[in-house]
């Protein structure tokens, strides 16, 4: 370099990478389900130049990783993606890391443990393990398939501490079906339900998805500090006591806390 000349600004070379830019926006959108997205929009949260954001979701959009949003000029995750992200998902360790620590709460309260997970694409729950207790009178949950969220302690633990948008999308998508004459089907009784749900850090519910049960379950945490799923304890009527909510809460809190480290996400603590 010449005596005087000015010297040049280091250039960081990832920024230039288009698969870089492209994960970045796939990101954006994945932080935030259901929302569609302009053009401007992206481009202003990501600091990329409106032409290359452009570009960007029109690559996108012919891979299917993105499409089209009801309203003209926006976008939402595709198809392609959410097919791709399912795939993965399936393979998460989820289960083989619940189902010892859901041995370990039936050893101590002698009650059924059912792991939950939630899809956001489909803004659906499923089950996919239990633990049953050893008592003649249990009940026993279908798993594999995709169950409403709005219903049951599994659920509401679920959609409790979900975002505001993403909560009010359920009841607009889904509105509210009764599963059993327990569940609640009115948007303001939820929301109550739900924001007791968050002073608590566990919900309870009583015949909402299987009639004659008692739930009561909490939610299990990513690495990114959202909602996975939840761990409920299934106790039929008949056997339960008042007095046993705050002991089974506190257990369903506790075990998917420790599923929540074991996956390396955030536990919420009881007083949360």
């Amino acid at each position: 370099m010449r005596p005087g000349a000015p010297s040049k600004r280091p250039v960081d070379e990832s920024l230039r990478n288009p698969v870089r830019k492209a994960l970045r926006v796939l990101r954006l959108m994945a932080d935030a389900p259901g929302r569609g997205w302009g053009v401007r929009e992206v481009s202003q949260a990501l600091s990329l130049p409106p032409s290359t954001t452009h570009r960007i979701l029109n690559t996108l959009n012919l891979e299917g990783l993105v499409q089209g949003d009801a309203a003209p000029g926006r976008y939402r995750l595709g198809l392609e993606f959410l097919q791709i992200a399912w795939k993965a998902t399936a393979g998460f360790p989820i289960r083989e890391v619940a189902l010892p620590i859901m041995r370990q709460i039936v050893a101590r309260c002698n009650e059924t443990a059912v792991l939950g997970v939630y899809d956001p694409a489909r803004l659906k729950m499923m089950f996919l393990a239990s633990v049953e207790s050893s008592h003649p009178l249990r009940y026993v949950f279908e798993l594999n398939s995709w169950q409403p969220v709005h219903s049951g302690a599994s659920g509401l633990a679920i959609m409790a501490f979900l975002p505001g948008a993403e909560r009010r999308a359920i009841v607009s998508r889904t509105k509210l079906p009764s599963v059993t004459e327990r569940t609640i089907t009115d948007p303001e009784l939820l929301d109550a339900e739900l924001m007791r749900v968050r002073q608590l850090g566990y919900a309870v519910t009583h015949g909402q998805r299987v009639v004659g049960a008692v739930g009561i379950a909490a939610p299990i945490w990513g690495p990114t500090g959202r909602v996975l799923g939840s761990i409920v304890v299934t106790v039929p009527e008949q056997r339960f006591q008042p007095s046993l909510e705050l002991t089974l809460g506190q257990l369903a809190v506790e075990f998917a806390n420790k599923i929540t480290k074991a996956l390396g996400g955030r536990a919420m603590s009881l007083s949360t």
